[in-house]
């Protein structure tokens, strides 16, 4: 189901758009192919395009830029201890548990980044748990009331299997407020979200914050 790479294209991009495989699966594309003797693959499985693990992530970061432009920083606490270092803020994803050296008798999460300090903050795992996301660059495949609310329903992934139920709050053209029905554990900044009105997508953008993100310390 590919439908969630698509909200960034508009009606005129959409009307020029050829999808000949539709909603054909795999083996009957390959039957199809064979039938037309087409060339296909040895495999029916399809690469997926993401970094899809940390580790991943690391490789490509560690291997495309010089070890000076990787800071180390300071792990605070949400209550502004220092309790322990980092060696990258590349190298930890909100949601993800932290280990210390010291132990300080709690379950400790990555709760946000202050960027400005190259500071990783760290809190327990029930402060990440949010029902709002705040979503800029947001592009619509048709026409919408920005002055109206409305719900609808969203996709965080493309592998994700049931879609969320929201209420959108638009604030200006390309940035909106979302609320979700159920509260949600650790929604990733800077990932996309797209809404859809039963298998039609509406549109997205990208998660700016979920109450994770500090403002910068002036």
């Amino acid at each position: 189901e590919q439908s969630y790479f698509l909200y960034r294209l508009s009606q005129e991009q959409l009307s020029k758009l050829i999808l000949p495989i539709g909603s054909f699966q795999d083996f009957m594309v390959e039957k199809l192919a064979k039938e037309f003797e087409l060339p296909i693959t040895t495999s029916s499985h399809h690469e997926v395009a993401c970094l899809g693990t940390l580790d991943q992530v690391r490789h490509v970061v560690e291997s495309r830029s010089a070890a000076s432009l990787r800071y180390p920083g300071l792990i605070k606490h949400a209550d502004s201890r220092v309790v322990g270092d980092h060696f990258g803020l590349y190298q930890y994803r909100i949601g993800q548990e932290v280990k210390l050296n010291r132990n300080y008798g709690e379950k400790l999460v990555v709760s946000a980044y202050q960027f400005s300090s190259n500071t990783l903050i760290v809190d327990k795992a029930d402060s990440i748990v949010s029902k709002y996301a705040r979503v800029s660059e947001v592009t619509w495949t048709r026409p919408m009331n920005g002055l109206l609310q409305f719900s609808c329903l969203a996709r965080l992934s493309s592998n994700q299997k049931d879609l969320l139920n929201c209420t959108i709050f638009s604030f200006e053209n390309s940035v909106i407020q979302v609320e979700f029905e159920h509260s949600l554990l650790g929604m990733q900044p800077g990932t996309p979200i797209v809404f859809y009105s039963d298998d039609e997508v509406l549109g997205g953008g990208y998660i700016e914050t979920t109450g994770g993100i500090l403002p910068a310390q002036t």
